[in-house]
């Protein structure tokens, strides 16, 4: 695979707590960036995320655990931080607009992290009953630049900060996990080679923990990473811009579509409704009685959100499901409730996602084809198949 960014540089051992420091001389480090503060106190921000869990332990005690375990991040962003933000414009081809936000570390989050507020959890993620160690080390460090990529990525959307963008008007731009997360990953991956080193920054993205939150990889992997790279004289708004709406790499990154007849909202499970629907798989019952995936429709949730064809599933929620309807039932139960956490064995280990709701196309509605370039018919889709539409 070809490197995101490749620039000439000085590479030497850091003395610091870091792997390496880069200096780089293409870079010119002369636009506005905002004014970043560290909040590790935001004790009624922590309790909201978890109101119930947080009536019984104390959101103020977790807080304190974050000033004693969030020294290596905070260090990390008041040695980086202006460095981070500079390379992120330079690299997007897009402006800051904000004058100032806060970096707020807390305990718990439900998910890696959130780029509108910007939140990084230190402690795990935590859904329901089920918590996962947050990453640490370069990953986390990768994980926090990622999530100012789509914070600067939001910014061209968000009427609140005024202006006006031509990219955000492009099919790629759309939510979800095939186009906008694969843009930001992109330009994550880019700023963060010039921050903490290509291997540094290679290792944490292809981590374990990266590719089980990113549905979208595959596709990241086979389209985007070999052909778009980016620098200060070719940047992701160029990029974007030059795409045709009615390109392949358009075509191929469809957002999945909502299933005819189906509402955003959770529905009851009827007996013999086929596994189709709107997470898009078909299971039988393997020889170990665990329910494993046959099909997996990849315009649908369940491929959306990280289910692959072979999964086997062994608990929802931390429930263990032994029919097709207990696997129904289970997930749409807290599905549009903050998600459900799903168990499977894949290869032999096992793991656990994340499944939520996210924005799909109403039925029909094929918005990438709106410049004409193409008609629906003209890509050939196998939706069983393991990698992206059209393949």
């Amino acid at each position: 695979m070809k490197r995101i960014l490749f620039i000439a540089a000085l590479l030497v051992l850091a003395t610091g707590p870091f792997a390496q420091e880069a200096y780089y001389s293409v870079f010119s480090f002369d636009s506005f960036i905002p004014s970043v503060m560290v909040n590790d106190r935001a004790v009624n921000l922590q309790h909201e995320l978890y109101p119930e869990y947080y009536g019984r332990v104390s959101a103020t005690a977790d807080l304190r655990w974050v000033r004693a375990n969030d020294s290596a991040l905070a260090a990390f962003w008041t040695e980086r931080g202006d460095t981070i933000l500079h390379i992120l414009t330079e690299l997007s081809g897009i402006a800051w607009r904000e004058r100032a936000f806060d970096l707020f570390l807390i305990r718990y989050f439900p998910s890696n992290g959130s780029p509108d507020p910007l939140i990084v959890p230190i402690g795990g993620l935590k859904v329901g009953d089920i918590t996962e160690a947050a990453p640490t080390g370069n990953i986390m460090q990768f994980n926090l630049i990622y999530q100012l990529s789509q914070r600067m990525l939001d910014q061209t959307i968000q009427p609140r900060y005024g202006g006006d963008n031509g990219m955000a008007y492009h099919p790629l731009m759309r939510f979800g996990p095939y186009r906008r997360d694969n843009l930001a990953l992109l330009l994550a991956i880019a700023a963060s080679e010039n921050i903490i080193g290509i291997d540094s920054t290679k290792a944490a993205w292809q981590s374990a923990f990266w590719k089980r939150r990113s549905p979208g990889l595959q596709v990241f992997e086979k389209y985007i990473a070999p052909e778009w790279v980016l620098t200060p004289g070719n940047t992701l708004a160029d990029w974007v811009n030059n795409e045709p709406y009615g390109s392949h790499l358009v075509a191929v990154t469809r957002p999945p579509t909502r299933p005819a007849g189906t509402t955003t909202g959770p529905r009851r499970f009827v007996e013999g409704l086929p596994l189709k629907g709107v997470l898009g798989v078909t299971v039988s019952i393997d020889e170990d009685g665990l329910l494993k995936i046959d099909t997996l429709d990849t315009y649908r949730l369940g491929y959306a959100n990280g289910l692959r064809r072979d999964d086997r599933i062994r608990a929802v929620d931390g429930r263990r499901v032994r029919t097709a309807r207990e696997l129904v039932e289970g997930i749409l139960a807290n599905l549009y409730n903050g998600g459900v956490t799903v168990q499977i064995y894949r290869g032999g280990d096992l793991q656990t996602l994340i499944l939520r709701p996210i924005d799909m196309l109403p039925p029909g509605e094929d918005t990438f084809y709106d410049n004409g370039y193409m008609s629906p018919d003209s890509t050939s889709i196998d939706t069983t198949d393991d990698y992206a539409p059209g393949e």
